[in-house]
């Protein structure tokens, strides 16, 4: 695994969402198949290669895809996954895993995932096993207005896409595994101190 592009937008009128990944991968032997993960109850629309719609079938969480393509040994191929569906909602994160829709003490959205013990495909497909890292993941996600006003601050690249959605984008140079990515979107409140060290004032 090389690389995913992983587009997500959050619905929280519905604790729904939806997007598309980008997965790209290294052949390591010619073969017609591949599997790609994506938890029920998340559904699958399509897949794609080289402008190519391919045939798939689903067993559980597992995603068996027929490549047409010819895949040769040593060549990087992308297959990207349309998907959409309302995750898995986490009780009591972080001890369970899953999507997250509440409010703060105000009445603002405060959305965020934890998947870490079950599993970054509870939201979103990819490839992956989660003992193994992808080499430089991209994640760009939209969420409502009003879910963030902040979060831009820790983004690579920040844009609005339109008056009711936020355009978030992060790309993570070092090699990751697949469950720290995650969507934190809330009203957040910037603080800092500064502290007298040893050698000197530290912020």
């Amino acid at each position: 695994m090389q690389f995913y592009d992983l587009h997500t937008r959050v619905n929280p009128r519905d604790s729904s969402i939806s997007g598309w990944n980008g997965i790209t991968y290294r052949v390591l032997q010619s073969r017609a198949r591949c599997r790609s993960i994506s938890q029920v109850p998340m559904e699958v629309d399509s897949m794609v290669q080289d402008r190519r719609k391919l045939t798939y079938r689903r067993d559980g969480n597992a995603f068996f895809v027929t490549l047409t393509a010819q895949q040769r040994a040593g060549t990087m191929r992308t297959i990207t996954v349309w998907y959409h569906g309302k995750p898995r909602v986490g009780r009591r994160l972080p001890w369970d895993g899953g999507f997250t829709f509440p409010t703060d003490s105000l009445g603002r959205l405060w959305i965020a995932t934890a998947n870490e013990g079950l599993g970054a495909s509870v939201w979103w497909p990819n490839k992956e096993l989660p003992g193994r890292r992808a080499g430089q993941p991209a994640h760009r996600h939209h969420h409502t207005r009003s879910a963030d006003r902040r979060l831009q601050r820790a983004a690579t690249e920040y844009h609005e896409e339109s008056r009711r959605y936020h355009d978030v984008q992060w790309f993570v140079m070092s090699p990751i595994n697949n469950y720290n990515v995650t969507i934190n979107a809330g009203e957040y409140t910037h603080f800092s101190d500064t502290l007298n060290g040893e050698a000197e004032r530290l912020n």
